[in-house]
């Protein structure tokens, strides 16, 4: 018993010492008996607190100037773990002097004496109110990038899918035409004619074609309704709220917006799993295969291009392979592509911001990037998304 006193008087006595430098720093520092008693605050807990130099601080209980989620948090986990462990750290909130909620990051110590008994808590807390502020900044330029990114690649498509949508609407008209010509001739032919079985082969063969032209019709209506929704489904905001969605559909809607950038000199060859199911944003991940194939098509220009994709499962992943025949990535920048604004393109044809916001799209599903090009002969992108959402934070490999 005499021990523990000793060893009490001398805690004490240690706190009286280090005090000189506790009141030197910006961090909020306390220390709190075994009864929830303040025993010691610095000048910067106090200014953080609003309590003056002079207050008594038998009077002070921590936990009445936390909100209720952060003393619910100490007392679950907080207290225990650092009885446990000897010490705990997490995040915390303080209620200023202004009244406001105060986001900290806060360390808790158990000071035990030699017998086990507990001598008292010290606590060190530091305003990360700038960081969060930093992060909701940076979430919010991630958005701008994101919708930045997405507005350049409509820009630059948009001439395209008007012409794409221009071909099947025009011969729509041209078919329309035509049959209102067979119509008409049918008509006339009949009243002219005396007998009926005399014209009969060129009234089926006036038929036939006019059941040609209405069923290339029907295909060219098909192919605007079709462009027209792979176009409001890549342009279209995210719900917020992750879907489950096959993979290959998410391809097949991002060829199509591309398509009129690629048909001219790229064959696409395609090989895909039966059953691709994965729990994404879609539109986000539309806009990251839209940019891995616009750059597969740009990067064939003035060859007779080749992009092959393939999706498959491996192990709880799935795996999008864009692999094209083009130029290749010098070695010295595959390090870089991912850097935003880093580009090797011509002023005007790009904005360097593409594969820097499709790594941060996969990065935010908890998937990776990996990347392998030769110059002179190709590059192969590999998107590779988990089945289920979250998974561990993403890498980018090299080879």
């Amino acid at each position: 018993m005499l021990g523990d006193a000793v060893e009490r008087i001398r805690s004490k006595h240690r706190l009286t010492q280090q005090s000189a430098i506790l009141e030197a720093t910006s961090d909020f520092v306390s220390y709190v008996d075994p009864d929830g008693k303040v025993l010691y605050i610095n000048r910067a807990g106090r200014k953080m607190l609003g309590i003056g130099e002079n207050e008594d601080l038998a009077s002070i209980r921590i936990p009445e100037y936390q909100p209720a989620w952060a003393t619910e948090r100490l007392m679950n986990e907080g207290f225990p773990t650092a009885m446990n462990t000897g010490v705990w750290h997490g995040e915390s909130a303080i209620i200023g002097a202004d009244n406001e909620e105060i986001p900290v990051s806060q360390v808790l110590m158990a000071h035990k004496l030699k017998n086990g008994e507990l001598d008292y808590y010290s606590t060190i807390m530091r305003d990360i109110s700038e960081l969060r502020k930093a992060e909701h900044e940076k979430e919010k330029l991630t958005d701008q990038l994101y919708e930045s990114d997405k507005m350049a690649s409509i820009g630059q498509l948009a001439a395209g899918v008007a012409h794409e949508i221009n071909n099947p609407v025009g011969y729509i008209y041209s078919n329309l035409n035509t049959m209102n010509k067979y119509l008409w001739k049918v008509v006339k032919t009949i009243k002219e004619s005396g007998a009926l079985e005399d014209i009969h082969a060129e009234l089926e063969d006036l038929l036939t074609d006019f059941g040609d032209a209405i069923a290339e019709s029907l295909e060219g209506a098909d192919r605007v309704r079709q462009i027209v929704s792979d176009l409001r489904s890549f342009s279209r905001a995210d719900s917020g709220k992750i879907e489950s969605v096959n993979i290959v559909r998410c391809i097949e809607t991002s060829l199509n917006v591309v398509w009129n950038q690629l048909k001219y000199h790229c064959k696409v060859e395609k090989e895909y799993d039966d059953l691709l199911m994965v729990n994404c944003y879609p539109s986000k991940i539309d806009q990251v295969l839209v940019n891995l194939l616009v750059n597969a098509g740009q990067a064939t220009q003035g060859k007779e291009g080749l992009i092959k994709i393939t999706a498959r499962v491996e192990g709880d992943d799935v795996i999008v392979s864009i692999r094209d025949n083009g130029v290749g990535i010098p070695e010295e920048n595959l390090k870089a592509i991912f850097d935003p604004f880093f580009t090797t393109k011509d002023v005007g044809s790009g904005t360097g911001l593409g594969l820097s916001v499709s790594y941060g799209i996969v990065q935010e599903h908890g998937g990776r990037i990996e990347v392998d090009s030769k110059v002179g002969e190709g590059t192969e992108f590999r998107v590779i998304l988990p089945l289920i959402q979250p998974v561990a934070k993403p890498e980018i490999a090299t080879t």
